[in-house]
Parts: structure tokens; sequence; C-alpha cells
């Protein structure tokens, strides 16, 4: 991830990207690792074909948002505004009472 941090300047995309090839692959057969622990425990593992049909239609619409990501990469960041607007902006005073207000934990006897 670090190359690919320094090579492309936008992190949330890099991540965005990052967890849906992960999750393509977590459901991949015949290796994906869903799908190697779930073969596990039935009684007769369907087949190969069967698995992947069942499969299609979530990686194709993985594949269609990761598409939609490498063609569009600022779609990422289309919520950011409503999200800047309802945090609340705290000057250094109030964070610092609020910090000094927040009881602290004690450790374990």
């Amino acid at each position: 991830m670090p190359p690919v941090l320094v090579a492309v300047p936008d992190a949330a995309w890099v991540a965005v990207v990052t967890l849906l090839v992960l999750q393509a692959g977590f459901l991949v057969p015949p290796l994906g690792y869903a799908i190697v622990m779930s073969r596990r425990v039935l009684p007769e593992p369907p087949t190969l074909a069967a698995l992947a049909r069942a499969l299609a239609p979530q990686l194709v619409a993985q594949a269609l948002v990761l598409a939609i990501l490498v063609a569009w990469p600022a779609c990422v960041h289309w919520g950011d505004d409503a999200a800047t607007q309802a945090a609340p902006t705290l000057g250094e005073d109030e964070v610092e009472r609020l910090m000094q207000a927040t009881p602290r934990a004690t450790p374990p006897p």
C-alpha cells in the first residue's frame, strides 16, 4: 500500500479500491477464504460451476463499482460536503475543556 499511496495522491480512493479488491478476493472460487471455509463445513460441497453461477451477480456488481471508481475517482468524495457540514467546528479552548471533562480510565488494580 505505501508505494500506491505515494503514486496516487487520493488516499480515500486508494482505500475504497483496496477494500473492493479484497472483498472480491474473499469470494472468488476456488481459493477465496469464504469459499474454502463454507465448502469445508458442507456435507457435499457444491461444484465449482455451481459456485461460480451463485457468486456471479455479486462479483459482477463489485466489478461494476470498481470500474466506476476507476473511471470517476472523484465519486469517492461525493458525500464529503455533507459530512463536513454536519461536523461541529470547535475552537481550541472548547476542545481542551472537553478533554479535561472526559473521565480518565484508571488502570486495573
